[in-house]
């Protein structure tokens, strides 16, 4: 991993976190440039009313498969987006 990268992540409450090392009680949901990974998760997170990034399915999830559903959902578009950014930044 370049030193640049950052690791967007989160926990079972759903609540994302960003981080240059992947904590222990956490899930990996993308890790890529700075900028792009902050942005990436600001479209695709819904807002909590404290400015907390929240993955949507997991607050309300009643099981840890629904819950898992809801975080590969998750990286399905944060790695679409990250993907369209690279390509944007490539092409100038």
């Amino acid at each position: 991993m370049a030193e640049k990268d950052l690791t967007a992540y989160c926990r079972r409450s759903g609540e994302i976190g960003f981080a240059r090392r992947l904590p222990n009680d956490a899930m990996i949901l993308s890790r890529g440039p700075d900028e792009h990974v902050r942005k990436a998760a600001g479209v695709v997170a819904r807002h909590g009313y404290d400015g907390t990034l929240l993955v949507p399915g997991i607050p309300e999830a009643i099981t840890d498969d629904a819950a898992l559903e809801a975080v590969a959902w998750f990286r399905r578009q944060m790695a679409s987006r990250l993907n369209r950014y690279a390509q944007e930044a490539a092409h100038g």
